[in-house]
Parts: C-alpha cells; structure tokens; sequence
C-alpha cells in the first residue's frame, strides 16, 4: 500500500481470492464422505460456503 502499486494489490487479491475458494472445495469434498451425518454435511455445507463467499468478496 505504501508503494501505491495498484497491480500487486490485484495480485494478492488474486491469491487471497484463489486461496479461498480451494478451501472451499476441499471442504465441499466432505459432502461424498458415506460416513459423515446429514448434521455434520449440513456444517460442511454451510463452512464451504463461507469460504467461497469470502473469495467473491476479493473480486
């Protein structure tokens, strides 16, 4: 912010943006898991979302 270098700060949104949204798909792997209860889906669920929420949020 310093350098007023607007390109490196859409680069670390980018990144910020990307590294969000993985998680929120790793955590959204969780929903095939045969072993995990509708309770526990619905959190999985409702954590993947916040996820890809906050990577919209760096868009």
């Amino acid at each position: 912010r310093l350098s007023q270098d607007k390109d490196a700060l859409q680069l670390l949104n980018f990144y910020k943006c990307y590294r969000a949204y993985v998680r929120g798909k790793v955590e959204s792997f969780k929903l095939d898991d045969p072993y995990i209860s509708e309770e526990e889906k619905t959190e999985v669920l409702a954590v993947a979302q916040r996820y890809f929420d906050l990577a919209e949020s760096y868009i």
